[in-house]
């Protein structure tokens, strides 16, 4: 199960779709690239939970890298579910958890009206965990999806050299959608046929119930986008296919969809075991963007191996906080 997919797994009894897939093969060499570090002396290996799609498994392929570089060895173990990663993260079978905001919030908090704020989200999941022996790292908040934190929510992604032309915003484009009542949408039939789906997104924002809509899974959206079919398509804001063909996602200015911020949980024990290990995860944990994220997504998608995309990604992200 790739990144987008499983996160429509997290969010099921919401209003969200499934997006595009990478091929089972490629899972298969991620999972084997993630379970198989060196371990350099005797010390207990760090032991990082990750969920079992391609995303959570670069981002903890890059925290191999960063251990490594400082000789601190590590394992990966798949888990399924915020729920499943926190009770091993507090039952001591695991060190450092990754972590979506919105899937936290349906799964551990249960609560159905995750908020599309990334901040509000990060803050409301840490101060739910604030008497566990577990700290969470804070990102950084900036704006936009250049600056930290990467918010892996759902988009609808246009060709910036398209007709529309260079928009930034669903309300952009709800504005281009009123003049042009012929163009078409790309978004998946569950989605388009849900209530509390496209009907509530398109009245949100503005733009007539009867805009024509083609059926399309996410990555069929991608690439109809991508050939001029619809103007736009549903997806994830880090798709890599998306970012692999010069896609780009609409920033959701109204905030229609909920915020899935990338965030780290690690044991209070470790962090007295190992006093460095937030500045060692410092790059991660405080300049990951969603563009970033997208990017080395993108790169895995058109074939680069796991390890070099993320050491490519850690080096990236270590030159942003130094700079």
């Amino acid at each position: 199960m790739n990144s987008t997919n499983a996160r429509l797994a997290r969010v099921r009894d919401w209003r969200l779709i499934p997006v595009q897939c990478l091929a089972a093969t490629l899972v298969v060499l991620l999972l084997v690239g993630c379970a198989d570090p060196s371990v350099t002396d005797d010390r207990p290996a760090v032991r990082i939970g990750a969920g079992t799609d391609s995303e959570s498994l670069l981002i903890a392929e890059i925290m191999l890298v960063a251990l490594a570089a400082v000789d601190i060895p590590a394992t990966v173990t798949t888990l399924t579910g915020s729920g499943a990663s926190r009770r091993a993260l507090l039952e001591d079978r695991i060190d450092i958890r990754i972590v979506y905001t919105g899937e936290a919030w349906l799964d551990v908090l249960g609560r159905p009206d995750p908020p599309s704020g990334p901040r509000e989200s990060f803050v409301a999941v840490r101060e739910f965990d604030q008497n566990q022996p577990a700290t969470w790292l804070t990102p950084r908040f900036g704006t936009g999806f250049s600056e930290p934190p990467a918010n892996a929510t759902f988009a609808l992604v246009i060709d910036p050299n398209g007709p529309l032309g260079p928009l930034d915003t669903m309300s952009q484009l709800a504005s281009v959608l009123s003049v042009n009542p012929d163009a078409a949408l790309c978004v998946d039939d569950e989605f388009r046929q849900r209530p509390d789906g496209l009907r509530a997104l398109l009245a949100v924002y503005s733009v007539q119930s009867n805009q024509p809509v083609i059926a399309a899974t996410p990555s069929e959206a991608v690439l109809a986008v991508a050939a001029g079919e619809c103007v736009a398509g549903l997806t994830t804001t880090t798709d890599g296919a998306a970012w692999l063909v010069g896609l780009k996602p609409l920033r959701d200015d109204l905030g229609v969809f909920p915020a899935f911020v990338v965030a780290i949980q690690v044991r209070d024990d470790l962090i007295v075991r190992t006093p460095t290990l937030a500045d060692v995860l410092a790059p991660l944990s405080r300049e990951l963007t969603t563009e970033l994220l997208g990017q080395f997504n993108a790169r895995l998608v058109a074939g680069d191996g796991l390890r070099g995309t993320a050491e490519a990604a850690y080096e990236a992200l270590e030159a942003r906080h130094n700079s």
